[in-house]
């Protein structure tokens, strides 16, 4: 019984200290306003064309209904603008997959065509965190973040760190576009959570089980 309460002691310190190490990337004015519904932005410069970007949002649902429909990757092309394929083509392992996108670009511009690879990780209890990477691309040189789930009073506390070198020598132009195009990608990912924890409970269910079942071992895109 002992060994019991200090591994939940363990488990509840290892929460605290990672929604620690966030807050204190933020002010308290900034998590407050984080809390009050409000998406925080904040961006390091990088050698590259644009900088590395950082968003933190309060969702009104678990991690795990959070990290589920984030990581529904098959999803992705049913609810975010533009993005007309999103289809698991590769297994790594139960919780590594490669993911085929097509994104449809205003004319005159081509459609892009990109692979990028994916892995999900969960640290006890509710911690969640998917970090993503750049397999190949026409628009991109690299591509790399991660989103971190984690248990917060008013639901989950997500934070989103991404970092894009473009390919094209005009992505300098753009650079506040891409910034408010992850802004505009975050509030949609939030929409879709609460949309999917509130009217659809079976979708949820679904992608709640791939969690689930892929921290267990199953390749669960695997037909």
């Amino acid at each position: 019984m002992f060994y019991k309460h200090l591994t939940l002691t363990l488990c509840s310190l290892q929460v605290f200290a990672t929604l620690y190490s966030i807050k204190t990337d933020l002010s308290s004015e900034e998590m407050n306003s984080v809390v009050a519904g409000n998406v925080v932005i904040k961006t390091k410069e990088t050698n590259g064309k644009w900088p590395i970007v950082i968003m933190y949002q309060n969702i009104h649902a678990s991690p795990l209904e959070s990290v589920a429909v984030f990581y529904a990757l098959d999803h992705q092309k049913n609810y975010v603008p533009n993005l007309t394929q999103s289809d698991v083509i590769k297994h790594l392992s139960p919780t590594k997959v490669l993911t085929k996108y097509t994104m449809q670009m205003p004319w005159p511009l081509s459609d892009s065509h990109y692979v990028h690879g994916s892995e999900l990780t969960h640290k006890r209890p509710a911690n969640y965190r998917v970090n993503w990477w750049l397999e190949s691309s026409d628009t991109a040189k690299k591509v790399e973040g991660y989103a971190e789930f984690i248990p917060h009073e008013q639901g989950t506390l997500m934070k989103y760190h991404s970092f894009v070198e473009p390919k094209s020598i005009f992505a300098t132009f753009v650079k506040s576009k891409m910034i408010s195009d992850v802004q505009n990608f975050m509030k949609i990912v939030n929409q879709e959570i609460v949309k999917l924890k509130n009217s659809n409970k079976n979708l949820m269910k679904k992608y709640v089980s791939f969690i689930d079942n892929a921290l267990k071992g199953a390749n669960v895109y695997q037909k």
